[in-house]
């Protein structure tokens, strides 16, 4: 039987789509070289200042994914560079959003033996969590199950001021908004597009993992602790109990994981490890 592998992939790109890296790391799963058995896929995401590499090298995968039949994808969407929102950037620059829901997956059922169709589950952290929930509800001929930890998932919560706070905190910790979407007062409409907490009623239809922390510092991982990272979790906690709020009005079937702890890869591989066999089972 054929070991558990990782390989690193490059995407081509087609005409008229463009992103910062198009490489992607796929985690085959035990038994895949022997017969000609097709695999549901998890397409996997990273978080802001992360990249391709992240899941793998801050989570043990091979032991979390062991004795589940999952392709696990895990693309690069624009972290160590310009933080890429899993979007078409209203300024023409990028086009996160396409490379990952058409030409990524293309690729991908092409090269890979994989079962298609919304045998595809998506996930992610942070602004991955983000990608992960706007990529269900605009897409869900693609997707099939989704889980968000610890997600950036309400663009407009406490707007005009977050607005006005994305211009201003540092570039390495939210990015350009403003070139992804637009002005938030101008363009409100088009932040409103892409912001999960507005899009979760269309989530209603498939099976939604929440995961989040109560940015008290401590818990589980005491030792790792920093006031910096449970402050930092707290925001993404309400943002992610907004979703929870909107799916349940909208009789969506939700599961949560809740934990006390903040924004980092320890609580990230815990909730990975909860979510998995539940995503698994949706698309399996």
């Amino acid at each position: 039987m054929t070991s558990r592998r990782f390989l690193d992939v490059e995407v081509p790109l087609p005409s008229g789509v463009r992103v910062d890296d198009n490489r992607a790391r796929v985690l085959l799963p035990e038994g895949y070289g022997s017969g000609g058995r097709a695999y549901p896929t998890l397409y996997l995401l990273h978080g802001g200042s992360n990249d391709f590499r992240s899941w793998s090298e801050n989570v043990d995968l091979e032991r979390l994914t062991r004795g589940l039949d999952l392709i696990v994808v895990m693309p690069d969407g624009g972290g160590r560079g310009e933080l890429g929102y899993y979007s078409d950037w209203a300024d023409g620059s990028r086009q996160w959003e396409t490379y990952h829901t058409r030409t990524l997956v293309e690729f991908i059922d092409g090269r890979f033996r994989t079962l298609g169709g919304r045998r595809r589950a998506v996930a992610g952290l942070s602004m991955g969590g983000f990608g992960a929930l706007k990529y269900a509800a605009r897409h869900p001929d693609v997707y099939g199950a989704v889980a968000a930890f610890s997600a950036a998932a309400d663009l407009t919560w406490l707007a005009p001021f977050s607005g006005w706070a994305y211009k201003r905190l540092p570039r390495r910790l939210v990015g350009e908004p403003h070139r992804v979407w637009g002005d938030q007062r101008r363009d409100r409409g088009r932040w409103r597009e892409h912001s999960p907490s507005d899009l979760a009623p269309r989530l209603a239809g498939m099976p939604v993992l929440l995961s989040w922390g109560t940015g008290i510092v401590g818990g589980a991982y005491w030792a790792r602790s920093s006031l910096a990272l449970g402050l930092w979790e707290w925001p993404h906690a309400v943002m992610t109990r907004r979703v929870l709020a909107r799916l349940r009005q909208a009789g969506g079937r939700v599961e949560t994981f809740v934990y006390r702890g903040q924004h980092a890869w320890p609580y990230w591989s815990d909730a990975l490890e909860w979510a998995l066999p539940r995503l698994a089972r949706a698309v399996g």
